[in-house]
């Protein structure tokens, strides 16, 4: 009897330590349809939500805000690992081009700065 209760133990364990990883698997798979992953940066995710960029873990969970022009849709993010910027480019009209910027991966410091379209894609290339 003794025995059953203890396999009977096991098993949930196990169950239930499946069924939570798939939970958090589950929550990646219903992003939204304009969310986009564009890199990783250690274990976090470079992402576009809400035409925002954001740095989280894969999970969703710990969220940093990177970017503040929800008007506006980023796109072609990426880091430069060397130097810790982030850089991209805002479509603010589709049928204009698209502007790029660099700024500084530290939280509060707003360094954002224009990029021509050569500096972009020579960092591009670069990273």
């Amino acid at each position: 009897m003794k025995s059953k209760f203890v396999l009977g133990s096991i098993v949930l364990i196990i169950y239930l330590v499946f069924a939570g990883s798939g939970c958090s698997a589950a929550k990646r798979e219903f992003r939204k349809a304009d969310d986009k992953i564009f890199t990783r940066y250690g274990n976090f995710e470079l992402v576009r939500k809400n035409n925002d960029l954001y740095l989280q873990k894969p999970d969703g969970s710990n969220a940093i805000r990177m970017t503040f022009t929800p008007n506006f849709k980023e796109s072609h993010a990426f880091i430069r690992s060397t130097s810790g910027y982030l850089i991209y480019s805002v479509e603010k009209n589709p049928a204009k081009p698209p502007k790029y910027y660099i700024q500084s991966m530290e939280i509060g410091i707003k360094s954002r700065k224009r990029l021509t379209e050569k500096e972009f894609n020579r960092y591009l290339l670069e990273r």
